[in-house]
């Protein structure tokens, strides 16, 4: 704002001096007199030019003039140009001779008295008229280029509102998306521990109780064979009570896999290592597990999740890899959980395989605990899997 005005009153003060001084100069050099003598006259008429000019101005503004259209501006403006130049060479003419301020000049603009005071005034609106009307019509320019400006401000603001507020949108809709997706992962993820519950129930309550009853039963039989030295009785007997005893191995098993009791009585590492050993007793494969930075339990809403991921990642091993050596290591470090496996197996391609259902279960797991998931594998050349999960003990 203070810059407009400064430039609006610069250009005041320097049109009126070139409008005042220029044809006088011309004038002066007609008639042989000097400029000290005509310079307070100069200056009140230039004085009272910005003056006027400044009061049309307030005029414009107050009467809406801006505001009107094409065509009635050109006939307002035209009409209040007119009426000011008039004013203006009235108020100068009445000055010069109440005042005597500026007899010189009048003198001089009448050309030595060939002109009478009316065409004198006639003449200062005329030439007023035309100062006025450039300075109407740049003031009107200006005015057009500030509210295109303007404008085109505004509409480079709206559209900007317009995609913040699209993007916002859209922010929000991936977030309620993703939000809906962790709800449907988390339901499924319920649905399964709830299912995995109910069959271990099942399993301890009747299968494996029938087993051992059965097992029972096959014992009597066998004591009995012996009893009657029948040997083909009792060599049933006791394949019998092998082939159960292998089954009640299997539901101990599966019970582990289903519903780990170890992983509620002592917590994810211990489960882990458990889970390690078991498959290292087999003489089949040769798991390596690393614990660190793991001195506490951690809380009971990761656990079970963790434990569920390393299982995947233990059986895709198991499944796939043909490996001989395995590298598990599991840790807490930087406020983070890290999972990293490394195995020498035969490896596969992770963009032929990323939409499989073991490592789409795996990346949803993780992304439900939000943690990120790398896996790094070629064939012939052995898998490595990183996953870091945030964790923060506070």
């Amino acid at each position: 704002m203070k810059k407009g005005l400064s430039t609006y009153w610069w250009c005041q003060i320097v049109g009126w001096s070139m409008y005042v001084l220029l044809p006088t100069l011309f004038y002066l050099s007609m008639s042989g007199l000097f400029i000290r003598s005509v310079l307070p006259s100069l200056f009140s008429m230039a004085i009272l030019g910005i003056l006027f000019t400044h009061i049309m101005r307030l005029f414009i503004l107050k009467a809406g003039l801006l505001q009107l259209n094409i065509r009635k501006q050109i006939v307002y403006t035209f009409l209040t140009t007119v009426f000011f130049s008039f004013i203006y060479a009235l108020v100068s003419a009445w000055l010069s001779e109440v005042l005597h301020l500026g007899d010189e000049l009048l003198k001089l603009y009448n050309f030595k008295n060939s002109l009478n005071r009316v065409n004198t005034i006639l003449l200062f609106s005329y030439s007023t008229f035309c100062y006025l009307g450039v300075w109407n019509l740049i003031y009107f320019s200006y005015h057009y280029i500030q509210r295109s400006r303007r404008q085109l401000i505004e509409k480079i603001s709206f559209e900007n509102e317009l995609k913040v507020q699209r993007l916002e949108s859209e922010r929000i809709k991936a977030e309620l998306q993703r939000h809906a997706a962790e709800l449907e992962i988390k339901a499924m993820i319920a649905t399964q521990e709830q299912e995995r519950k109910r069959i271990s129930r099942d399993l301890h309550d009747d299968i494996g109780t029938k087993l051992s009853a059965l097992s029972l039963f096959l014992s009597c039989l066998n004591e009995k064979a012996l009893v009657t030295h029948n040997e083909q009785i009792r060599s049933l007997a006791e394949s019998s009570q092998q082939f159960i005893k292998e089954a009640m191995q299997d539901v101990r098993s599966l019970l582990v896999n289903l519903s780990p009791s170890v992983l509620e009585e002592f917590g994810y590492t211990t489960a882990v290592e458990g889970l390690v050993n078991k498959i290292n007793e087999t003489n089949m494969i040769r798991f390596n597990l690393v614990v660190f930075g793991m001195k506490e339990r951690l809380q009971i809403d990761y656990e079970l999740p963790l434990y569920r991921i390393t299982q995947e990642l233990i059986n895709n091993v198991l499944k796939h890899a043909a490996a001989k050596q395995v590298s598990l290591q599991i840790g807490q470090r930087d406020e983070k959980i890290i999972l990293m496996m490394e195995d020498d197996g035969k490896g596969f391609d992770v963009h032929a395989h990323k939409d499989g259902y073991g490592l789409h279960n795996l990346d949803s797991r993780t992304k439900l605990l939000k943690g990120t998931m790398i896996i790094d594998s070629q064939p012939g050349k052995g898998t490595s899997v990183l996953i870091e999960i945030p964790y923060n003990l506070n």
